[in-house]
């Protein structure tokens, strides 16, 4: 977790954020009763709880939302990865944001306190989750610390 101008990267390193599509049809193959392993998976790709082990509690009470904060959500993808389209990017940080709301990085994800920005790029870090909150959106959008 990094820190600089009143703003908190968290980075998530060979993470993927998982797809709205697949979530969907593991959940359509559940739903069908096929399998109880599919019911399964798609609720641990999509599952805050999943999440809420892997991000960081905030360390300090100033990470902590007061306020409006505008988050940018990446999606770094590895070499072989495909882009998803923008309604799959969206649904698959789902389970993300209610895990910002849980540990206090945001009041909630509704448009009143948090605005959100989701951006797809190839690195090759890459497979991972980035995400930087900040009370700007200057401050938002920039990613070095």
């Amino acid at each position: 977790m990094g820190q600089a101008n009143g703003r908190v990267r968290l980075f998530i390193d060979d993470m993927r954020v998982p797809s709205l599509n697949a979530i969907n049809s593991l959940r359509w193959v559940a739903h069908r009763g096929q399998t109880n392993r599919a019911r399964g998976y798609a609720k641990h790709l999509s599952g805050s709880k999943r999440w809420l082990a892997i991000i960081e509690q905030p360390a300090y009470e100033w990470q902590m939302a007061d306020s409006h904060r505008f988050v940018t959500m990446i999606r770094i993808m590895g070499r072989s990865e495909r882009p998803y389209d923008d309604d799959n990017l969206i649904g698959g940080f789902k389970a993300i944001r209610d895990a910002l709301v849980k540990h206090g990085y945001l009041l909630n994800d509704n448009p009143k306190n948090a605005t959100f920005k989701y951006i797809q790029q190839r690195e090759d870090c890459g497979p991972a989750i980035e995400i930087v909150i900040a009370k700007t959106a200057i401050d938002a959008e920039s990613r070095g610390d």
